[in-house]
């Protein structure tokens, strides 16, 4: 019996010549609503594209509102279901398919495509079971191409509609990419601005909370995405940054350690201490001491004129 595969990230589908064969092909227009009661699941690959109105796919224990023009990818065996509010007409367009071996030469092949796309490669490593994005019409028109292939009684593997779900597979893989990178810009952005208060409130009573409420975002979010675009988390910044305050101080001014201690934000001298010395590997009066002595007086800053 010849292999069948339900999941688009199998090594039979990348390391083999396989091929896709859409099984069901539909249009559905929900005019009184739509409640799916239980998740159900499948071994095969599901596309649904909204055309009109909304209504939302909860997949993969998340929730996913789909508005005119967005479309949602669930891989094979993925539980999902589908809710259409009661006064929202939907119309939605659903594909079912999985990959069995080829049967003709004819090209593209999954395994070319991912061989010679690097934006294919990119998007099927990520290996999302569920990926729900907005169209630009692009992915739209290969789906309308494999449906009129379908609705002429083309068998569900013919070489045109493997032309057009490679071109799908394309499309799809750059808008994953465009998302990303769009992603990535107002990250850049989110960042800066945390930055930025961070370096204007160092001297204050700051934390995640409040360094999340300035730049309006979920703090755990914050948190997540100031870790990857900068390797430490919002509160190693924060310290690093009264750290090096308290270093210039001590190397510059004559101002006593415990003033220091207030001064760049810190409420004990104690976790003053255990901050500047886990950064430093010596506490404010070794270093003070050392840099003085490695320097001489030189000049100093004085907050008090």
């Amino acid at each position: 019996m010849d292999t069948v595969v339900w999941d688009l990230y199998s090594k039979d589908v990348l390391d083999k010549s396989m091929e896709p064969v859409f099984h069901s092909y539909y249009h559905v227009d929900f005019r009184e609503g739509f409640y799916m009661l239980q998740s159900h699941s499948h071994p095969r690959l599901e596309i649904m594209y909204t055309r009109k109105g909304s209504c939302e796919v909860y997949a993969d224990n998340e929730r996913y509102r789909l508005e005119a023009g967005d479309f949602i990818f669930i891989n094979g065996e993925v539980p999902h279901r589908l809710v259409v509010g009661r006064h929202t007409p939907c119309r939605v367009l659903c594909l079912e398919f999985d990959f069995v071996p080829c049967s003709s030469s004819m090209h593209p092949t999954i395994q070319e495509i991912y061989r010679e796309v690097p934006a294919v490669r990119e998007f099927l490593k990520i290996q999302n079971q569920v990926f729900k994005t907005k169209d630009t019409l692009e992915v739209y028109t290969q789906l309308v191409d494999i449906f009129k292939e379908l609705e002429q009684d083309a068998p569900g593997c013919a070489p045109s509609i493997r032309y057009s779900f490679g071109l799908f597979l394309i499309k799809l893989a750059g808008l994953y990419q465009d998302r990303g990178n769009a992603v990535n810009r107002h990250a850049d952005q989110y960042i800066k601005a945390a930055i930025t208060f961070i370096q204007d409130h160092y001297p204050e009573e700051i934390g995640v909370a409040e360094i999340a409420a300035h730049v309006k975002l979920n703090t755990s979010y914050l948190h997540r995405i100031f870790k990857q675009m900068t390797g430490e988390t919002p509160m190693d910044y924060l310290n690093h940054v009264r750290i090096n305050k308290a270093k210039l101080l001590l190397e510059k001014s004559d101002i006593p350690i415990i003033e220091i201690c207030s001064f760049v934000g810190y409420n004990t001298r104690q976790y003053f201490t255990y901050a500047f010395k886990k950064n430093t590997g010596m506490t404010p009066k070794a270093y003070k001491q050392k840099q003085q002595t490695s320097k001489g007086p030189g000049w100093q800053i004085n907050i008090h004129n």
